[in-house]
């Protein structure tokens, strides 16, 4: 039941007989990432089930921060409200983009943002990235990991 299962909850993956971690919400295509020790995977919702059993092991003491809880923070899901095209786009036409993109997200307190400009000559990606280490709204960000399109793509995280 999705209205009472919160991130960080054990759950059972049933096609690998193990518990997991969850990480992420579901997706739009009904996809949920989950961690397993060092690991963190996608499966779809209908491969989960809730974990009745007991925890095997205490959980970690208060005052230091869980390895899950950072993980959890950097897996977000990507979706229009939260991704901003600039592909194709000049510089000039891409940062007066992102400076709009930027304003609305900041008003509807939407955090982190993906900001996709491509590799192409390297010119886009350049000045976006310069943009975005002058911007009041810029609390940090960093290029995409790979299943977040890689180096084409810059997360964004809002103050």
């Amino acid at each position: 039941d999705w209205d009472k299962i919160r991130i960080g909850d054990t759950v059972r993956v049933r096609s690998l007989g193990k518990r997991a971690t969850l990480l992420a919400f579901p997706d739009h295509q009904k996809r949920v990432r989950v961690g397993l020790g060092e690991m963190t995977m996608s499966v779809g919702i209908d491969q989960l089930e809730a974990d009745e059993s007991p925890s095997p092991e205490a959980s970690p003491p208060p005052d230091r921060p869980s390895l899950l809880a950072a993980a959890a923070e950097e897996v977000e899901a990507r979706h229009s409200g939260n991704t901003c095209d600039l592909r194709g786009m000049r510089v000039e036409e891409a940062l007066s983009e992102v400076e709009r993109f930027l304003d609305t997200a900041a008003l509807q307190n939407e955090s982190p943002l993906f900001l996709i400009h491509g590799h192409g000559t390297g010119a886009l990606k350049a000045a976006v990235r310069n943009y975005l280490k002058k911007s009041a709204y810029v609390r940090r960000w960093r290029p995409g990991e790979i299943h977040e399109g890689g180096d084409g793509v810059s997360v964004v995280y809002l103050r």
